[in-house]
């Protein structure tokens, strides 16, 4: 056994169905964005190789929003010179079968970093920018990948390709912008697990996309009570016998009494969007209706705009709530500025 190592790296070439979205200062060209970070214990290069067209530009802004419709991964491992080389053996035999072994072995351990990286990828996009259609891939969306020696030189060709969907970001904020790199990069590097209400929240705004209007109400009001009520506690709800009591309710009254202040008087114009989308869950539920009554006795028909507002408003209450969890739930992702709830469209 000699002891020495070599470098091979196993190539992901992926093209996207629809697009993922960067807004960079504006310039004639975007350079790529390039992201490093250690999965499995393997270095991982995920590059977002940026469209360059069409794009978006706000000159007095002085910034452009572009598409991404590829990502390409570079898995690169350290082995020893004495396993058998990447480049298959001519003849069949114990030597081959050696090959095939270690072969798999390099595709399993490659594959599996490269899937892990795609995967906290399309997870930052969903839960910190937004793309509530987005789902995780496994093992069966992907093919061998090609290999790369030390020097960059391929040795064996077969690109990966991984397809997905999911609509265009509506505002500003739902694309990659510099400051939330370091976000990304820490996706990259860590295993997010969202909350229940995160999780909700993400199927209501889904729902949204799909046009389907009152199971995004329901949803959206789940989210909200799910949220509340795991702050203060069902076990408190419980013993002082407010687990009935309405979501808008709690939030004003019974958290003014056990925090000593309430999302009311925190965020009034907030609250009343949440006060509205519980007198139209009501109607969704109860009567399959989407429309709700003003304080003044007013019969609203809920729209889809006006379902979007709810639910920025309902992101604006889980940052809220967050001050109230000083526990280590309280991850990164929770404590993300207010602005990028904001409501600010990008005008050309």
């Amino acid at each position: 056994m000699t002891g020495e190592l070599r470098r091979v790296t196993a190539a992901y070439e992926i093209r996207l169905q629809r697009k993922l979205f960067v807004t960079r200062p504006l310039q004639a060209k975007i350079p790529d964005l390039q992201f490093l970070a250690t999965v499995n214990g393997l270095n991982t290069e995920i590059t977002l190789v940026v469209d360059e067209i069409p794009r978006q530009e706000s000159p007095s802004r002085g910034i452009v929003i572009c598409q991404v419709g590829r990502i390409e991964i570079r898995v690169t491992k350290s082995e020893s010179t004495d396993l058998p080389p990447l480049a298959p053996p001519r003849e069949s035999g114990p030597e081959h079968l050696a090959w095939r072994k270690a072969y798999s072995t390099r595709v399993d351990e490659c594959t599996n970093a490269a899937l892990v990286a795609i995967n906290r990828l399309l997870a930052f996009f969903k839960y910190a920018l937004r793309y509530p259609l987005l789902e995780p891939f496994n093992l069966l969306d992907l093919f061998p990948p090609k290999w790369l020696d030390e020097r960059g030189v391929e040795i064996e060709t077969g690109l990966q390709y991984i397809s997905s969907t999911w609509a265009k970001p509506a505002y500003l904020e739902n694309t990659l912008q510099e400051h939330n790199e370091e976000d990304l990069r820490f996706f990259l590097e860590h295993d997010i697990q969202p909350s229940l209400a995160e999780e909700i929240l993400l199927d209501s705004l889904g729902a949204i996309e799909e046009k389907k209007l009152r199971r995004a109400i329901i949803e959206a009001a789940v989210c909200c009570e799910v949220a509340a009520k795991q702050t203060i506690t069902y076990e408190l709800l419980d013993a002082t016998d407010k687990a009935r009591v309405p979501v808008p309710e709690l939030l004003d009254k019974t958290f003014a009494e056990v925090f000593g202040t309430s999302f009311k008087q925190s965020d009034p114009k907030r609250f009343q969007d949440i006060d509205f989308l519980f007198r139209a869950r009501n109607k969704a539920a109860h009567r399959a209706a989407t429309s709700f009554r003003d304080d003044s006795g007013v019969e609203h028909l809920v729209t889809r705009q006006m379902v979007s507002e709810w639910l920025i408003s309902v992101q604006h209450l889980l940052l809220w709530l967050n001050q109230f969890w000083p526990r280590e739930e309280a991850t990164e992702l929770a404590e993300e500025d207010d602005s990028r709830n904001g409501h600010d469209t990008f005008e050309g």
